[in-house]
């Protein structure tokens, strides 16, 4: 049954949609989004803690960087099972409800991680309760990533979307700059269970920010956009019914899988990374850190890039850019090598990731975002489960230098097919 407050989120647009945008610091002073965005910017931090610490709690435990990927992506192995129901959960009930509900599973996991680590010592045996913890997070983050997808739109006019979603891009990307440094350092000298109750209070400050948004007047609803899906479809393979007969939305999606298989690496295979170069827990946040440092720093570009290179070239040369920066740290022989790599890549994946979600969000209509969205989870994340096992796999057989490698060719593939769609169907 659809929640009634779905009309109380989603009120009717009102002439001040047609102001001009409003820019990055008055969207951050703004008292629903900005309390929003910092509330997600420090649960965004605390997943990388949680990321880095259960890379080395197991890797440590069993020396195996396939049960690395393994474990670490079962948390996105649900995106694959629950994110369709999520997004039509998500565009029948109240968005917010929904995330208050992801975000009490996910710290039910983060605390149950803290005090087993508390007790119990790295171990083989340990694998299996961690896998079960993380399991909770997994189910929390399935629910709640298409709903923070569909969630913005609500938080602000129409006229502020692009810069809105260029802000929570941000989010992603300023916690991947500095929570797998400050995790790392944090395993390194205080231990893996003190990170996870990092992850675990940030999960409890975003659930707070939730819980007092839904005192707060909510703005106008953004509307139509420029898609024809004009249909309120009940289905939950809405979106993917829109993405088989809408190539606009079809093409986002399928470039989308292939950045979320390239991306991997940074998580799976730090940790044989920094064996390879006799370091440890530090350089392993040290690589997600230098990743999202150079994100972050190339968010600040995206639109004037975007302005002459049109969205689909944008992507594209976001792509080549990380196949290149993923190239330079295979090949590396020192940390003062692999980081820069590290940082190139994720120059290269900011520019293509905001690119595409903000072809989508802009061409979808209301009623279907929550679908749309979920099936974007389920093309960015959900093929992690399938990317993190094989490169793994690769990384134990072949070496990590070869599943690199995999990952690189992904990339480029994926960068030539939309060079092509872009000579071909000019925007």
């Amino acid at each position: 049954m659809t929640s009634s407050s779905t009309d109380a989120d989603d009120p009717e647009p009102q002439a001040e949609s047609e102001d001009a945008p409003r820019g990055a610091g008055q969207l951050l002073a703004d008292r629903r989004f900005g309390p929003y965005v910092v509330g997600q910017w420090l649960s965004n931090t605390g997943n990388w803690f949680h990321n880095v610490a259960i890379g080395i709690v197991v890797f440590q435990a069993t020396g195996s960087s396939t049960l690395v990927g393994l474990v670490g992506g079962l948390q996105y192995a649900f995106t694959l099972v629950l994110a369709p129901w999520a997004g039509q959960l998500s565009d029948r009930l109240d968005r917010r409800r929904l995330l208050v509900g992801a975000q009490l599973s996910g710290l039910g996991g983060a605390v149950g991680l803290a005090v087993l680590l508390v007790f119990v010592d790295p171990s083989p045996g340990l694998v299996w309760p961690i896998a079960l913890f993380t399991c909770f997070i997994g189910a929390g983050y399935a629910i709640g990533l298409p709903t923070l997808q569909a969630y913005v739109p609500s938080l602000v006019p129409r006229r502020d979307l692009a810069q809105a979603i260029a802000l929570n891009s941000v989010t992603f990307n300023l916690a991947r700059a500095i929570g797998p440094a400050l995790a790392g350092g944090l395993v390194a000298a205080a231990g893996a269970a003190l990170a996870f109750g990092v992850n675990a209070t940030t999960f409890a400050i975003f659930l707070g920010v939730l819980l007092w948004l839904g005192n707060q007047q909510v703005p106008p609803r953004l509307t139509n956009a420029t898609t024809d899906t004009t249909e309120a479809s009940p289905s939950v393979w809405a979106g993917l019914e829109l993405a088989r007969r809408d190539r606009a939305v079809a093409v986002p999606m399928l470039a989308t899988v292939a950045l979320g298989f390239a991306t991997d690496p940074v998580l799976t295979l730090a940790p044989a990374l920094a064996e390879r170069l006799g370091a440890g827990a530090a350089l392993v946040g040290g690589i997600g850190s230098a990743f999202g440092a150079g994100a972050t720093a190339s968010s600040l570009v995206v639109q004037p890039v975007r302005d002459r290179l049109g969205p689909r070239l944008q992507a594209s040369t976001g792509l080549a850019v990380l196949a290149i920066g993923l190239s330079i740290g295979a090949l590396a022989t020192d940390a003062l090598v692999l980081l820069p790599g590290m940082a190139v890549a994720g120059a290269g994946f900011l520019h293509a990731t905001t690119t595409l979600n903000t072809t989508l969000q802009l061409h979808v209509d209301d009623h279907v975002r929550g679908r749309v969205m979920a099936l974007w989870g389920m093309a960015f994340l959900g093929v992690r489960p399938i990317a993190a096992g094989l490169e793994g796999l690769i990384a134990d057989r072949a070496g990590v230098t070869v599943a690199m490698f995999t990952a690189v060719g992904t990339a480029g593939v994926a960068a030539l097919a939309l060079l092509r769609e872009t000579i071909q169907r000019p925007q």
